[in-house]
């Protein structure tokens, strides 16, 4: 538990960077910037995750506590063929071909995480994952943006993000390895691996964010930069549930596998009961508070921001209730069982995005969202409890 609350802490000062830089972007650059920022890091982290191609699952998966040079160029061949299709995409969507460049250097922060958290560092991922990864583009505002006029911010962007990965990279340069006792890896059965984590994890993505991209095609990017800070706030209890996933994995995983029901049903129980005690006491500060936080972004808190924010908060804190049983399945046998029910909830959630995001803007998206993250939790909670597994506090 000592753990937890360190890392909770070092996810604390994340999440706090996190919303500095939200709030820099909107007041040294408008609102509407940030919501474009808030689209295009959507479309960064889906594009990034086909990238990796479900690298980073099959390193913790399989222990991997060094990286052949082989499986590191797999990783490569996946991340360049994707990131020269992502810099057209890009210039197409925004006219910004070098923001393309970014989903290379995300997709490499996805095998770092996996990289420390098999090595048991944890408070250094967290540190880049949570910390730098937000606190260098908000220095590098603060910085250009003082001696520079006019700055584009997603120039800034760039630098800062190429200089978190040159620094990561550095610190993961010692775990790529030639060892004689490591497994021999072949493209065919990396690529045939890939697949179910890849899409399982796409669909976990799609189903958090892909209200914003929906919701781009029928208000304005004020309207959208307001959802983005909804959401930044919603993402606190995102940030923190992480945290403590982070930790108790490896452990949830080797009981399910030892097939100690009853311990893995106390061990998830306490940790739930964290979760959710955390989180509902999250909402009832931002339900206080909520035009204070509208101000620090320096914009005025409207009907349709505050409504949404609640939803959203509401929405993420009631999942907790369902317990660990999406994190178990997608480290266990149970991926395939958990694709199909993430594809069934991204098609529903979809749907029901456009309906209410066309009827109510951004209440809908964000009535959507809630939904979706309850289903899916709701249908793998379900799946576990047939089988006489408890993963939860119900």
């Amino acid at each position: 538990m000592k753990k937890v609350f360190f890392l909770l802490l070092l996810k604390a000062i994340g999440a706090g960077s996190s919303l500095l830089l939200g709030m820099a972007i909107s007041r040294y650059f408008g609102v509407d910037v940030l919501g474009q920022y808030g689209l295009v890091t959507t479309y960064i982290l889906i594009l990034s995750l086909i990238a990796n191609w479900g690298n980073y699952v099959h390193i913790i998966e399989f222990n991997q506590r060094t990286i052949s040079p082989k499986f590191l160029g797999f990783w490569t061949l996946t991340s360049c063929l994707i990131t020269v299709f992502s810099v057209w995409l890009f210039q197409f969507e925004f006219g910004l071909w070098y923001i393309g460049f970014v989903v290379l250097f995300y997709s490499f922060f996805y095998c770092k995480s996996s990289i420390f958290i098999v090595n048991q560092m944890q408070y250094l991922n967290t540190s880049i994952d949570d910390g730098l990864r937000y606190l260098l583009p908000l220095i590098f505002i603060l910085v250009f943006s003082y001696f520079i006029e006019d700055v584009d911010f997603f120039w800034l962007y760039f630098y800062a993000t190429f200089a978190l990965f040159l620094f990561a990279a550095c610190l993961t340069k010692k775990y790529v390895k030639n060892d004689a006792k490591s497994t021999a890896y072949h493209y065919k059965d990396l690529l045939q691996y890939g697949a179910i984590p890849t899409l399982s994890a796409l669909f976990v993505l799609l189903n958090a964010q892909f209200d914003r991209i929906i919701l781009s095609y029928f208000v304005d990017d004020k309207a959208v930069g307001i959802y983005v800070i909804c959401y930044s706030f919603m993402a606190l209890i995102s940030y923190f549930s992480a945290s403590v996933m982070a930790v108790v994995t490896p452990n949830i995983v080797n009981l399910y596998k030892q097939q100690e029901y009853t311990k893995l049903y106390s061990y998830t129980k306490k940790y739930t009961i964290f979760l959710c005690l955390f989180s509902f006491s999250i909402v009832a500060v931002s339900a206080v508070i909520g035009d204070f936080l509208f101000y620090l972004y320096g914009v005025e808190n409207t009907y349709e921001g505050y409504v949404s924010l609640l939803i959203l908060m509401l929405g993420i804190s009631l999942s907790q209730i369902w317990g660990f049983g999406m994190t178990l399945a997608s480290y266990t046998e149970n991926k395939k069982i958990l694709l199909k029910y993430q594809a069934i909830v991204f098609c529903i959630s979809a749907l029901l995005c456009v309906f209410l995001a066309h009827l109510y803007g951004i209440i809908g998206a964000a009535i959507s969202t809630a939904l979706g993250v309850n289903m899916i939790k709701a249908l793998v909670w379900n799946y576990y409890r047939r089988e006489n597994i408890k993963l939860g506090i119900i």
